[in-house]
């Protein structure tokens, strides 16, 4: 037995069968999605990233599924095959090296670095559209300085942890069991490590800048000591209070909603105004750090799935509001905004059955004389 994000389960090295549950589909729509999704959780992970990311904050369009539908899938097969072959390699990486929380933000560093640095150029490149005045304000030495922390902290929790932990509250059956075999790890990493060559390549043909082979050596050096460091990490932080949550459900949406508009609001203002680079880059580690220390303190170890869910759901508020923003007026993003919106609350209100469950069996249990 090991300990994983959201419970205690026994770890597998096999595939996990395409069914636990039900054999026969049980009746009304979302049900049904829900039981196919139980025979094909490598899709419910698909769903979840890039989706979150991506498709909801307006990065990708869903314009393009209507205006150009040939782009718009030859878009979402590079997206999955960065974002969905790293998440389904992180979580492989998690239940193998019997590990938690720690490696997924070494790991989801390295993944960071390799998609926002080497393929997509943005950690480097001073003049790409997501940065605007970050970029030349807060370069230095060849990096994007007010950028990096923002971004890397968006797909650490965004691409990654918030996915996976979700695919193991939504389909408990998947917790602790490998995806995957050997076979197709090898097979992912293969498609991972093609579709960053294909994009960095389209990228420099695109843009026309290359940041050059230093950057690039440095680049893959780090990649390497991040995974490194996620293989000798402890499985779970010292900085973490053991228990129940120490804070609502309602505090831990409200400093998600938070989280990353402030990191915004820094870089931008330090830009504004002229501040010196390097004061502003402090702060914005220093409030990530402070944001980082209030989750482990309270989210607790024991009954804190819904919290951890409340905390996403105030993570994707901004991306949800730029979606909205960035799709005008064709405004499809709403669907999947819904649709996303209902999952969670459902997801929120199954979690709460189960643990009435729990209590209700752990009630009974007690009461029974021995």
């Amino acid at each position: 037995m090991y300990q994983l994000p959201g419970g205690s389960v026994p770890a597998t090295s096999g595939p996990v069968p395409p069914s636990q549950a039900s054999v026969r589909s049980p009746a009304g729509l979302f049900p049904r999605l829900v039981f196919f999704l139980r025979r094909h959780p490598i899709l419910c992970l698909f769903l979840l990233t890039p989706g979150l990311v991506e498709y909801l904050s307006g990065s990708s369009s869903f314009v393009y599924l209507v205006f150009s539908p040939a782009w718009f899938f030859l878009a979402l097969g590079i997206n999955a095959a960065m974002y969905t072959s790293g998440a389904l390699l992180i979580r492989e990486a998690l239940i193998r090296w019997k590990k938690g929380w720690p490696t997924v933000f070494a790991l989801g560093g390295a993944y960071a670095l390799m998609e926002e640095g080497i393929a997509d150029q943005t950690i480097f490149n001073p003049h790409t559209s997501p940065i605007g005045a970050a970029g030349v304000y807060g370069h230095f030495a060849g990096v994007n300085w007010l950028f990096f922390p923002d971004i890397f902290v968006i797909h650490i929790l965004m691409s990654l942890l918030i996915p996976i932990l979700l695919l193991g509250y939504a389909l408990p059956e998947t917790r602790g069991k490998s995806l995957l075999t050997n076979q197709q790890i090898k097979l992912v990493v293969g498609i991972i490590a093609v579709d960053t060559a294909f994009l960095t390549v389209l990228v420099v043909g695109k843009t026309g800048y290359w940041y050059g082979f230093p950057l690039l050596g440095v680049s893959i050096v780090a990649i390497v000591a991040l995974c490194l460091l996620g293989w000798w990490l402890p499985r779970d932080f010292l900085l973490r209070r053991r228990g129940p949550p120490a804070s609502s459900r309602l505090a831990f949406f409200l400093v998600g909603c938070l989280a990353f508009p402030i990191m915004v609001v820094l870089a931008t203002a330090g830009a504004a105004r002229g501040l010196p680079p390097a004061l502003v880059f402090m702060a914005i580690v220093g409030m990530t750090g402070a944001f980082f220390v209030w989750v482990l303190r309270r989210v607790g170890t024991e009954h804190h799935e819904r919290h951890v869910v409340a905390f996403g759901a105030g993570l994707l508020v901004l991306g949800l509001i730029l979606g909205v923003l960035f799709e005008f007026p064709w405004e499809f993003v709403l669907i999947a905004d819904a649709a996303v919106v209902y999952f969670l609350y459902w997801l929120d209100q199954d979690l709460a059955r189960r643990y009435a469950q729990v209590r209700s069996s752990v009630g009974i249990a007690r009461s029974t004389p021995a």
